[in-house]
């Protein structure tokens, strides 16, 4: 068995090295420490895609500003299309709350009496969180009730999105597309069918043209 010798010249040249790695070992574990200590003794979480969002505390409006009237889309009871119908919400001079109000309106669905051929644009217990605008996309921010009750398949999917996403750029030239996010996140999909990673533009070809019996 051979035994390692240590000559006198190596003993400074291998004490060095070791305090080296020694005081890196040392100055690492020191970070590690202060970063728990700062953090409350838990990693750091990466912040999700929506985490910049907070919701307004802000009301929508009050009842002495002027009102206006505005196009809604509500889908076709077991049908394919979207079928317009006319609302009136208040004309703040936020142009994100005047996009509230109509989200609210979809949330509402048709008003009683108005016919028995539409239905509502999003499941009920649905509520709105907030609309952010960021250049010429809205977001439009809701609750997890939106997931947690679509029903319907391809086809109801597809009219629950676009009758936001219509709504909105229809009545608002400024805004080009539009993104659905939930809980102040992005989402892949509401049911598993449309991509919402990305903004969606106006497509008016979901829309049953104006005509008798629209």
């Amino acid at each position: 068995m051979s035994v390692a010798v240590w000559t006198a010249g190596d003993v400074p040249t291998r004490l060095l090295y070791f305090l080296v790695v020694s005081l890196l070992f040392a100055t690492a574990a020191t970070g590690v420490y202060l970063f728990l200590v700062r953090r409350g003794g838990e990693p750091r979480k990466v912040p999700t895609a929506g985490s910049k969002y907070t919701v307004s505390e802000q009301p929508l409006y009050t009842s002495n500003e002027n009102r206006r009237k505005v196009i809604v889309f509500f889908p076709e009871d077991g049908g394919f299309e979207l079928v317009s119908r006319e609302r009136e919400i208040y004309a703040t001079s936020s142009m994100s709350n005047q996009m509230k109000q109509i989200i609210v309106e979809l949330i509402k669905g048709p008003k009683e009496g108005e016919d028995g051929t539409l239905q509502r644009a999003l499941p009920e217990a649905t509520r709105l969180r907030e609309v952010y605008l960021s250049g010429q996309t809205a977001y439009v921010d809701l609750t997890r009730d939106l997931l947690d009750n679509i029903d319907g398949g391809s086809r109801l999917e597809l009219l629950t999105i676009y009758s936001i996403v219509d709504s909105i750029t229809y009545n608002f030239g400024e805004i080009r597309s539009v993104k659905i996010i939930v809980e102040g996140a992005e989402i892949e999909t509401l049911s598993g069918h449309v991509d919402l990673r990305r903004a969606l533009t106006k497509d008016m070809a979901y829309v049953r043209p104006s005509g008798p019996g629209a």
